[in-house]
């Protein structure tokens, strides 16, 4: 209520002071129709007369000069639905944080992952040791990322993979990535296909740690079944 209203919270009334006080055009308590039907079946609940409450009991804050905070009601037919529409919103809200922290973009469209991946084998034919092998490794795993999109838009991967290699291999634009939908090789750029900078190093850094971790394991103790 505080960060909606532009007031500050106080442990008593006695600690209130005028600028503690903030601004609502509207603030009411209103009741709207329960659809979680699954939570209300499984758990319902009883008013003090025995009637099985069907309401939610909502606080409503509203015509706030500068919010700080809101509430977003999602909605569905399905209990499906509602959790699919809660993790997009989530998602969102995290891109639009890391923007806010790190105000920059790179291509989308698989454009970062296939320029990556012909950096990396440029860096690996300079070693003499397995350790260009390891280095050609990860430049394919960055190019499972392409593999996936296409595969997820109906087309082939490896048509897809070997199509941005050669692009990126003869010089094409930084941020040439995959038009799903026109099928066909596209600045991403250009598309407005972008993903924030912060979102994909903070991609590439907890994929590569997760690997590591899986090659440090040396053992696997399997329990009596």
């Amino acid at each position: 209520m505080a960060k909606a209203s532009g007031g500050t919270a106080v442990s008593t009334l006695d600690d209130l002071r005028p600028e503690d006080l903030g601004h609502a055009e509207v603030a009411e308590e209103i009741t709207a129709p329960r659809f979680d039907t699954k939570r209300l079946h499984s758990d319902p609940r009883k008013s003090p007369d025995g009637h099985e409450i069907t309401e939610h009991r909502l606080f409503v804050i509203d015509g706030c000069k500068a919010p700080r905070s809101v509430t977003v009601f999602v909605r569905a037919d399905v209990e499906s639905m509602v959790d699919e529409s809660e993790r997009a919103l989530d998602a969102s809200i995290a891109t639009c944080e890391a923007i806010v922290k790190d105000p920059r973009i790179v291509g989308g469209a698989g454009s970062v992952e296939a320029e990556l991946a012909r950096r990396m084998r440029e860096f690996a034919y300079t070693f003499e040791d397995k350790t260009q092998v390891i280095v050609l490794w990860y430049a394919e795993a960055l190019e499972g990322v392409v593999e996936a999109l296409a595969s997820n838009a109906g087309i082939d991967p490896l048509d897809a993979v070997l199509k941005i290699r050669a692009a990126h291999a003869q010089g094409a634009e930084l941020w040439t990535g995959i038009d799903l939908y026109e099928r066909r090789l596209c600045d991403s750029i250009e598309m407005g296909v972008v993903e924030p900078t912060l979102i994909k190093k903070s991609a590439f850094k907890i994929a590569t740690e997760a690997a590591i971790q899986i090659i440090k394991i040396d053992r696997v103790l399997a329990g009596d079944r």
